[in-house]
């Protein structure tokens, strides 16, 4: 698997947004929360005015259980790279270390190139998916699985 700090992956057509969510084996504190939306926001924002003019769209944000925390980074597709999710990735590990739960990940480098070339062309791809259905995407034996979530979006009924 090319991310295996990634646990799901959802996008949300109306809203053109990609939803990474990262599951730690412990509650993590406010402040080492705070440590890492700012170091990834920093990373994203400096990656983004490398490449192309202005601020990306994201947001980091966090729950809470006994012995768990998610941590999702919600991103618009509209201009999202797979050298951005590699960035989130990247800090994700090195700020959680062990407390960051991994999926099993293939050694294979041509695996590895596979599911970059995957994710490149579903990127492109979700970028036209905007008035679609919601979907998400869940791991299973080294293949990510992609669903449909809800009911397509209805317009409101005219009072």
């Amino acid at each position: 698997m090319r991310f295996p700090q990634v646990a799901t992956v959802a996008f949300d057509p109306a809203t053109g947004s990609l939803r990474l969510v990262l599951l730690l084996r412990r509650r993590l504190p406010a402040g080492a929360f705070l440590a890492f939306r700012q170091r990834v926001e920093d990373a994203v924002n400096v990656y983004f005015e490398l490449d192309r003019a202005g601020r990306p769209d994201i947001e980091v944000r966090r729950t809470t259980e006994k012995n768990i925390t998610r941590v999702e980074v919600v991103r618009g597709v509209d201009d999202l790279t797979c050298e951005e999710i590699e960035i989130i990735a990247r800090i994700a590990e090195e700020r959680f270390g062990e407390d960051l739960i991994l999926a099993e990940s293939d050694d294979d480098e041509e695996a590895r190139y596979d599911h970059e070339d995957n994710l490149r062309y579903a990127l492109e791809h979700a970028r036209d998916l905007r008035l679609g259905r919601p979907l998400i995407g869940l791991r299973e034996r080294g293949r990510v699985l992609i669903y449909y979530t809800g009911q397509a979006p209805r317009r409101a009924r005219e009072a």
